[in-house]
């Protein structure tokens, strides 16, 4: 069997067509909105025309929402005369306190539920909802002008016998 030759036409150009499926992304600005992405624009791959890649994007006004890597420049941007900046404090950590309450005068240490600015989805369970001993509403709580120490000294103190001569 004889093999058969195929020439090439005297007027074809050989080329070699390098793969872009694994191209890095690239920053983009979107003329439309000039909202800043990274990504890949889509583009067919010489060497692998079939393939469909997922990760490239058809339209450039549609995306917008990425952040870039690359330096940007900062925006300038005023804010209202009206504007109060807030700054919260974490309170999740603070300390134990005496409280009497107001309805059935006793006194506990601890501290009160309160939400935290900073993490409101933060719970401490040994936090007190209500007085630990009539059940009274925060609100009826109040911090103590006693000590610990002072409160510890008139929950240990002896009361007086009928025999002590009262």
């Amino acid at each position: 069997m004889e093999k058969l030759k195929y020439e090439l036409p005297a007027d074809y150009k050989y080329e070699v067509h390098k793969c872009i499926c694994m191209r890095p992304f690239m920053a983009y600005e979107c003329t439309h909105c000039h909202h800043y992405f990274s990504g890949r624009l889509k583009e067919i791959c010489q060497v692998h025309p079939s393939q469909q890649l997922v990760k490239f994007h058809q339209k450039i006004f549609v995306i917008g929402k990425q952040i870039l890597r690359k330096k940007m420049e900062k925006l300038k941007y005023e804010l209202p005369a009206d504007y109060k900046y807030e700054v919260h404090k974490c309170i999740c950590m603070r300390p134990f306190m005496a409280y009497e309450c107001t309805h059935c005068h006793h006194y506990f240490s601890g501290r009160l539920k309160e939400i935290c600015q900073v993490h409101p989805s933060d719970i401490f369970l040994m936090d007190f909802r209500e007085c630990p001993y009539c059940l009274a509403p925060n609100s009826q709580v109040k911090v103590s002008d006693l000590s610990m120490e002072q409160i510890k000294k008139i929950d240990e103190a002896s009361l007086p016998n009928a025999n002590d001569g009262f």
